[in-house]
């Protein structure tokens, strides 16, 4: 699973400690659909990589067949409006940073966020980030 957090002009992106991975991803990870909901495992993955205030709204946004590196992972991406700030709460998240939209164009950004802005770049008939049209 992934999570998406949306503040009013961005979104809140983190890379991960582990595989020096360069790109800039939404937190998450894995999940036994035998033992929690996808739902389910967003919340608490959540609630075990990022210190933040207030209450999240998580609602699911799309989901896709991850391919890459020999694997066959369903990856499901959930969304939330994100007031305040974010910060890692384990060594999993080296680094967590908001991201105005319009930054995004010339960020290193990993599959999911491209596929999450992709599928929500038009919201009942409207750009939903026209930022990214610039």
């Amino acid at each position: 699973v992934k999570i998406a957090l949306i503040g009013p002009d961005g979104i809140w992106l983190s890379r991960n400690s582990y595989f020096n991975d360069k790109k800039w991803n939404f937190h998450g990870g894995g999940y036994n659909p035998n033992k929690e909901s996808a739902l389910e495992a967003a919340i608490r993955e959540t609630d075990e990589e990022l210190l933040y205030e207030g209450k999240l709204q998580i609602r699911k946004v799309c989901e896709y067949l991850h391919t890459a590196e020999y694997k066959r992972d369903h990856i499901t991406i959930f969304e939330s409006k994100a007031r305040g700030t974010f910060k890692p709460k384990n060594k999993e998240i080296a680094e967590i940073r908001y991201f105005k939209f319009i930054e995004l164009k010339d960020t290193y950004i990993s599959r999911s966020v491209e596929k999450y802005l992709l599928h929500n770049s038009i919201e009942h008939g409207e750009i939903r980030f026209p930022e990214l049209l610039v």
